[in-house]
């Protein structure tokens, strides 16, 4: 018994050194090859939220009240018209845009979903007592002032937000 025991025991030693060997060497492969997944994860996917903050940069810089009323204020608007083109504008911005939310944080949508709203709010507290039938540059001083009395513009302080979660991506 004496015998078997002094060729089992150092097997046993050995078995379960390697054993223990081996199976950190694997789980380090394993780690290895997980960070490589991610690295070329990375690598693919990164170009792809930029492109999505640009994307978003470009909404707030098209749906400041100062880009839409110098795209849509035609010639013989009325408020009301200019109201509405205004308001739809926004509004299909916002919806071609709306899949970029997948590639930013939750908390920056949110941030631009507010900002989206404030302005369709400016909008609306310009029109707010005016005939509807006046003409648009009623509507586009009411809403220049209604703009100046805000503490910080929406589209800007939206924009910030985006490049300070660039910043932080990068």
């Amino acid at each position: 018994m004496i015998e078997l025991l002094k060729y089992t025991v150092p097997a046993l030693i050995v078995f379960a050194t390697v054993y223990v060997m081996l199976n950190q060497h694997f789980r380090k492969e394993l780690a290895m090859q997980n960070l490589a997944v991610q690295q070329k994860s990375l690598g693919e996917t990164l170009p792809i939220k930029i492109q999505a903050y640009e994307r978003l940069v470009l909404f707030c810089d098209r749906v400041s009240p100062q880009a839409m009323i110098f795209r849509l204020n035609e010639g013989e608007m009325t408020v009301g018209g200019l109201r509405n083109s205004l308001l739809l504008a926004i509004q299909k911005e916002f919806e071609h845009n709306v899949a970029q939310q997948i590639y930013i944080s939750d908390t920056l949508w949110e941030v631009i979903d507010t900002a989206k709203s404030e302005v369709q709010q400016m909008v609306l507290k310009a029109a707010e007592g005016l005939d509807l039938q006046a003409p648009a540059d009623a509507l586009v001083s009411n809403l220049k002032l209604v703009q100046a009395a805000m503490p910080i513009d929406p589209m800007n302080k939206a924009k910030a937000a985006i490049k300070e979660e660039v910043q932080l991506l990068l």
